[in-house]
């Protein structure tokens, strides 16, 4: 019995060693095209533990894999294929650090089967509309296509197509993260044309968002010398930022911005400029930092007058109107007081009319009062810039239109009248004389305006 049993496991041995796949006999008929015939046996030889431990026979089975992805037999599973085919060839790639078959001739197009097909699969996906899943077929294309460059197996340029392809999906798809990466790949090749100004103008945006100030800065430069025509790479940082919506997030940038470049007066006065108009709105008055804002104006603005002559006269035009028109603010509250005043007398006006008239409330007079002196206080803030405003331009040797109407003549006026004002309300006898004088020297300098 023992030695039927000794007979029949020679038997059984001989039997399976006669009938066991090997990795040769795969590659024997990967050698001869014969990729369906390949497979089968490969995937014999897989089941075998002394063949599957051989780093070898994954970069086999994806090269046989990968080849197959055509076979219109193999139409239904060209996807999966695909799969398995990558992830032997990632398999081969842990098994062998070195890499030492990936130019073997047998096995060199492993990489480039599975770059055509997520190429050639990515652009009917792109054209069915699915951005999504086509951009990321397309990003493994990229990601072989590297991989074939980087290890020389085959000649391939930078496509352009694939990368404007893959960034464009993602972007159509809404996943901007995604499409930068291929979309600055392009831009960082500076390739120009119209079909491709998009590429600087889409990182500028992008990098904006991030608030990386040195990739916004280098891709509008970028832009601007390829196209130096388009006034869209005109726009700076700070232009950029003054287009933001969210004002909280627009004064941190600025002051960001004005912190990393103390010395860009122009930027400075730009923020100045912003502030003039936001504090300039009824509404700002109850902002809680209304007065650390106003010191800011004032800084940016005195900043930005060292730019040069028709900055000075500007920049100090602005500041005095600032003071200017609150005060203007502070006339129409006088004139409520005053209607309050008229209301009250017509109220109380006696029936008799040898009676007396009752005294206008102490609270309305005191009212008055404050608000006046608030008024006095605010022209006398204004004055000197008005007054430094209006010998800034007189010193220029031309002046535009706009620059002489605009601004000179009503800075020349506002100084004449302020000073009317002083001189109207002095009592000081000296006070007087001194208010009259700077009148008239100002309304002569206005008449002299042509």
């Amino acid at each position: 019995m023992k030695r039927l049993m000794f007979a029949m496991a020679i038997v059984w041995i001989a039997s399976t060693a006669a009938t066991a796949q090997k990795l040769d006999d795969a590659k024997t008929m990967l050698t001869l095209s014969q990729f369906k015939m390949a497979k089968e046996k490969l995937d014999k030889a897989m089941a075998v533990p002394k063949e599957a431990a051989k780093p070898e026979i994954y970069i086999a089975k994806a090269t046989i894999y990968g080849a197959l992805i055509s076979d219109s037999s193999f139409a239904a599973q060209a996807d999966q294929l695909a799969n398995d085919a990558e992830a032997a060839y990632a398999k081969y790639l842990e098994m062998d650090p070195k890499m030492s078959l990936v130019k073997d001739p047998i096995y060199v197009n492993a990489t480039i089967y599975q770059y055509q097909y997520f190429y050639n699969t990515g652009y009917k996906i792109y054209q069915a509309k699915d951005f999504g899943k086509a951009g990321n077929y397309f990003a493994k294309a990229i990601e072989k296509s590297n991989f074939i460059s980087k290890n020389e197996l085959a000649k391939l340029n930078f496509d352009t197509t694939l990368y404007t392809l893959a960034g464009d999906a993602y972007q159509r798809d809404k996943q901007e993260a995604k499409a930068t990466p291929y979309f600055k790949a392009l831009a960082d090749k500076k390739i120009g044309g119209d079909d491709f100004m998009f590429l600087y103008s889409f990182l500028m945006v992008h990098y904006f968002d991030k608030n990386v100030s040195d990739s916004f800065n280098y891709y509008r430069n970028v832009g601007k010398e390829l196209y130096p025509k388009k006034d869209y790479f005109d726009y700076t940082e700070a232009d950029f930022i003054l287009d933001m919506k969210d004002e909280t997030a627009k004064s941190q940038r600025l002051d960001a911005l004005i912190a990393a470049n103390p010395n860009d007066l122009k930027l400075q006065e730009t923020y100045g400029l912003v502030l003039f108009d936001k504090l300039s709105k009824e509404e700002a008055n109850s902002l809680p930092n209304y007065a650390e804002l106003e010191q800011k104006m004032m800084n940016m603005l005195i900043e930005g007058a060292k730019i040069g002559p028709s900055n000075e006269a500007k920049d100090y035009f602005y500041m005095g109107n600032f003071y200017l028109n609150k005060g203007i603010g502070i006339t129409e509250k006088l004139k409520g007081v005053s209607e309050e005043v008229k209301a009250f007398n017509a109220a109380n006006k006696p029936k008799d009319p040898k009676g007396k008239m009752p005294p206008v409330p102490k609270e309305l007079l005191d009212k008055r009062a404050a608000l006046n002196k608030t008024y006095d206080e605010l022209l006398d803030k204004a004055l000197p810039y008005l007054e430094r405003s209006a010998e800034a331009f007189g010193k220029m040797p031309t002046l535009t239109s706009l620059e002489k109407n605009n601004f000179y003549k009503k800075a020349v006026d506002q100084v004449s009248v302020i000073y009317g004002d002083k001189k109207n309300a002095s009592k000081v006898p000296a006070d007087k004389a001194k208010f009259e004088a700077a009148e008239k020297k100002w309304n002569a300098v206005y008449s002299s305006i042509h």
